[in-house]
């Protein structure tokens, strides 16, 4: 008996396995999604002293402000959406006494209008004994005057240390209103004010900062616009600023400094200088090198992707060598530097007084005529452990020199393709060894 198989049925069969499969598909969509809804839900930590509200919109924050909580201490809305009910909400929630414990406050990244910050930021200035030590409102809105005025009330509580001011449209106006609060009686160690609009009138306001500031040990004014008058403002101002540990100035469209300090002057307490992304040129690393002369503590120099060349790189190097060359981190990537900087480089590094422990001079074209005369100095080299040369113009691969004094230098000459590739295992060596000369993080 012959056997015949029905297409219909088997069409209908077909059909049924795809329906099924599609049923199924959407089962774990639908369980993803509740996931994920789950996740942007605030949520109450640690027997309710922390509140976490990260990426909620504003019906999930009143709805949170409706609760009866106490002793909060740690309040987070990164990448949040507020519209003006919310704040409203919020401020009230303040005005009620649930904030009066709060520890660290974050609204970097979330979305709220000028005067519903302002709101919340005038509850918070009311509380009598304000414990506040974390303020971070990096790019939650467009702020302006009543909103800085509050916030230098805030700033000068004694508790507060941290205050991240990124990205606020910040602008020479808003900044002396800032200055004139947070200089009076505050504490500050950190401060940030990155991605504004900070001039060189900004600058000389800051400067009142630095001085009258003792606690303040960094200050973050990168991505602004300082220019050479603001940026030689604040450097001038570094020898009466000597409890300033770290200065980043980078990208501030930065050309040739003015006159910066009378010799005479010492700059002890500045470690950190970052002013990468700049169009630093010669006459201004000559004006650098007068302040790096007596920066007898710098340890960490960032000057990448600017226009120093040979000829500057020789000028700031003399400079470190005349100081008690403390420098253990230097990186001047992306400077036009060719073979001939090299031959000062090589000295550098041979100078028995040398603690540089990493050097990067990435991105520049010095050939292998150059990597030949830094390779002649690093048998001798005493101190140096990394050695960058991405993208350099140089044939072969990455190696290892041994030093007369015992130790191994580690070279990197990978072009930025296969350096990519090595990143996990090199990032890991440079951490253990030059740790303690990195930028750290707020």
């Amino acid at each position: 008996m012959s056997t015949h198989t029905d297409p219909v049925r088997c069409q209908r069969g077909k059909l049924e396995e795809l329906m099924e499969g599609q049923l199924e598909s959407m089962a774990k969509v639908q369980v993803v999604t509740k996931q994920k809804k789950k996740a942007i839900e605030p949520e109450i930590l640690n027997e309710g002293r922390e509140l976490d509200a990260d990426n909620c919109h504003s019906e999930q924050i009143m709805m949170l402000c409706e609760q009866e909580l106490e002793n909060i201490t740690d309040m987070t809305f990164c990448e949040a959406v507020l519209n003006e009910d919310a704040c409203a909400f919020v401020s009230n929630w303040i005005d009620n006494g649930t904030l009066d414990y709060v520890e660290t406050i974050d609204f970097s990244g979330a979305r709220m209008p000028c005067t519903g910050l302002a709101s919340i930021l005038t509850s918070l200035s009311g509380i009598e004994d304000l414990e506040l030590d974390v303020l971070k409102l990096d790019g939650c809105t467009k702020a302006e005057g009543s909103t800085f005025e509050s916030i230098g009330e805030i700033g000068r509580s004694k508790t507060l240390r941290i205050l991240s001011l990124a990205d606020l449209w910040i602008d020479d106006v808003a900044c002396l209103t800032l200055s004139q609060g947070v200089v009076n009686g505050g504490n500050l160690t950190v401060l940030t004010l990155d991605g504004n609009c900070i001039g060189e009138d900004g600058a000389a306001y800051l400067t009142e900062v630095m001085r009258g500031l003792s606690s303040l040990r960094r200050l973050e004014i990168n991505h602004n616009r300082l220019c050479d008058g603001g940026a030689s403002k604040l450097l001038n101002c570094l020898p009466l600023s000597e409890h300033l540990s770290h200065l980043g100035m980078g990208a501030n469209g930065i050309h040739n400094l003015k006159t910066v300090t009378d010799d005479s002057l010492m700059t002890a307490g500045l470690r950190t200088l970052c002013m990468r992304d700049n169009h630093l040129n010669v006459p201004g690393s000559v004006e650098l090198s007068r302040l790096l002369r007596n920066a007898s503590g710098v340890t960490a120099l960032y000057l990448s992707n600017n226009l120093i060349g040979s000829d500057g790189l020789c000028v700031i190097l003399a400079a470190l060598t005349e100081s008690t060359n403390s420098i253990r981190c230097l990186d001047v990537s992306h400077n036009m530097i060719k073979h001939t900087g090299c031959i000062d480089v090589a000295q550098f590094v041979a100078e028995p007084t040398c603690k540089l422990l990493k050097l990067d001079l990435s991105g520049n074209p010095i050939g292998d005529e150059g990597l030949m005369v830094i390779d002649e100095a690093l048998e001798v080299a005493t101190s140096l452990r990394f050695l960058t040369l991405t993208d350099c113009e140089i044939e072969g691969n990455s190696y290892t020199v041994n030093t007369k004094s015992g130790s191994t230098v580690q070279i990197d000459i990978d072009t930025t393709e296969n350096a990519e590739d090595d990143e996990s295992s090199s990032d890991s060596s440079d951490t253990d060894d030059v740790s303690d000369v990195d930028e750290i993080d707020i």
